[in-house]
């Protein structure tokens, strides 16, 4: 029911607007990362399968540390206006920290936007009860250069989880090999903006994300993200699912990636978030967060309050 799913989504925007998050974003001059309402949907994303991960992995007595890296951290603050207002929600450098902070012996986090790291230093310090520089690491370099130097330091016996979220194609290609050489799940923000630079005739930049040339003459965003699972999934033994991110109904923004490592059962926990989140999140656009954004504060009044006798379900009032 539609209704179910906004109640939903509405709950889970809940989560990542907690009532802190008004003060630290009010921190660095209101340094925030200003996006559109679908981005709330990624976040979301990143929340349920942390969530879920953290849990699983907790099961597991034979990992020594677990690991979380945030390729592209920004400054902790996502900013999304709305008519005019502007409502600011947990960016994933704050996001996984403040909710699962206990679950993680070492979290790393990497801009190359200097004013971003030296902002959400200041976020975490504030908004983490037990932070320390020993176990929250923060670095104004290269993603590419970082995650490898990471990879270096871990132990056979740790695991990681890996939020990869670039702007377009700076991540290469040889450091996804190496993610994929060591025990760890990865959530890989794959955009839309991949057709653009293929129809650029950017051969370089291709030949560097997809560590190959088999991406000429393919032409939808659907034949790059298939090329790209087929990639991962002919050197290591991972599974590969999806989740679309999008604007409107026929507007998609980018598709995650969340990949794992294969079990012997076939990652039935993979198959249970992934399909919960194509039911839900692939269901819900701009349109929905904007309107729940609006309501959690308070620009616009309850939905009861909302309704008139024409309205039956929550469908009516945002549809």
């Amino acid at each position: 029911m539609g209704s179910d799913r906004h109640m939903w989504l509405r709950e889970k925007l809940s989560r990542i607007t907690p009532e802190e998050t008004s003060g630290l974003a009010k921190m660095c001059n209101e340094t925030n990362y200003e996006k559109g309402g679908w981005t709330a949907l990624k976040l979301i994303s990143l929340m349920l399968y942390t969530s879920m991960y953290t849990t699983i992995l907790k099961k597991y007595k034979i990992f020594k540390k677990i690991i979380y890296m945030d390729a592209f951290a920004g400054p902790g603050i996502v900013s999304v206006e709305v008519g005019g207002k502007k409502y600011r929600v947990l960016g994933s450098s704050l996001l996984v920290p403040l909710l699962y902070e206990r679950s993680f012996d070492k979290m790393y986090f990497f801009d190359t936007n200097k004013k971003y790291m030296d902002c959400l230093e200041v976020r975490l310090k504030e908004g983490v009860e037990n932070f320390s520089d020993k176990k929250y690491i923060l670095r104004t370099r290269d993603a590419n250069k970082e995650l490898i130097d990471v990879l270096k330091t871990m132990g056979k016996n740790d695991h990681y989880l890996a939020f990869i979220d670039p702007e377009g194609m700076e991540v290469n290609w040889s450091t996804m090999e190496e993610l994929l050489n060591h025990r760890g799940d990865i959530i890989f923000n794959f955009t839309t903006g991949i057709n653009r630079v293929s129809e650029a005739g950017q051969i370089e930049k291709m030949n560097k994300f997809f560590g190959c040339e088999e991406w000429k003459g393919l032409k939808t965003h659907e034949e790059f993200v298939d090329l790209y699972i087929k990639r991962i999934t002919s050197i290591s033994k991972r599974v590969v699912m999806t989740a679309d991110i999008k604007r409107t109904r026929n507007e998609k923004k980018y598709t995650l990636l969340f990949v794992a490592p294969k079990t012997g059962g076939e990652n039935p926990w993979l198959k249970n978030i992934v399909n919960h989140l194509n039911e839900r999140i692939a269901k819900n656009y701009e349109k929905e967060v904007n309107n729940i954004l609006a309501i959690l504060n308070g620009d616009q009044k309850m939905l009861d309050d909302f309704l008139n006798p024409g309205m039956r379900t929550l469908d009516d009032f945002l549809d």
